[in-house]
């Protein structure tokens, strides 16, 4: 099964059927869409002749730069959830859906910004979050967690690590919160499969030229729980597909929907 993250950033410019063709070709069985500017009924034209079922989370607040996530996923699927106690803004960050004991969680974390209220309800949300996965192993449940996390992790996920030490995405305190997420059991499937790589990145600032110079940042991640994480057959960046300021991302792993 091959499922794609990838946040549109409400971008205007996916309007090109070649900025979805590489979807066309891989016909994932899930797609976690972030930032979709997406309207409650529908898919993107561009890949609606693939006959996806589509659960849209569409934000309530009038404060949100987030328009929602939008779950996209082959055959049909009843149940699913927008952990509205997580996200108590409503500003559709999250789905979850359950397939085998598996929970597949669609996810994009509120943007921060120093020293201002919207760095801790960054914080806030992190932790809320950081509550329910726990929750969620102490049931049994696997767990997989793809989309938009707005942090760095490590120095080699951002250009200019110690210049940006004082920036929202790549401070201490949300550094922390992405560790407290591995240390519950979760794996970053990139660098399972690429621990030293450097110079990738998932998302490039719209101004200065910055993709083309690839001065970026990796945001965007599958975490994956230990118990499954030999089922993962790769996770890689797509760096080469354009059309947002964020690029998506694929993991494959051998479970069947």
């Amino acid at each position: 099964m091959k499922i794609i993250s990838w946040n549109l950033d409400k971008s205007k410019n996916l309007s090109n059927e070649n900025d979805f063709l590489f979807i066309k070709n891989i016909r994932p069985s899930i797609i976690l869409f972030q930032n979709t500017l997406q309207d409650k009924n529908s898919i993107h034209k561009n890949i609606e002749s693939l006959n996806y079922k589509t659960i849209n989370n569409i934000s309530q607040s009038t404060r949100s730069k987030n328009d929602g996530t939008q779950t996209l996923i082959k055959g049909n699927l009843k149940d699913y959830e927008f952990l509205k106690n997580i996200d108590v803004a409503r500003e559709g960050r999250l789905i979850e859906i359950e397939i085998k004991n598996i929970i597949i969680i669609n996810f994009i974390s509120s943007i921060g910004q120093v020293h201002t209220k919207l760095e801790k309800d960054k914080l806030t949300f992190f932790r809320s979050f950081i509550d329910y996965i726990k929750l969620r192993k102490e049931e049994g449940k696997s767990i997989i967690i793809g989309g938009d996390f707005q942090v760095a992790f490590d120095s080699i996920d951002l250009v200019n690590p110690n210049t940006n030490k004082s920036c929202s995405g790549h401070l201490d305190e949300e550094i922390e919160v992405i560790q407290e997420l591995l240390d519950l059991g979760l794996v970053d499937a990139f660098r399972h499969f690429h621990p030293d790589k450097e110079k990738v990145f998932s998302f490039w600032p719209d101004r200065m030229d910055a993709r083309r110079k690839n001065k970026g940042w990796r945001y965007d991640y599958f975490l994956v729980s230990s118990d499954i994480i030999d089922l993962v057959n790769s996770c890689e960046v797509m760096t080469k597909e354009m059309g947002s300021t964020h690029c998506p991302i694929i993991l494959d792993i051998n479970i069947d929907i």
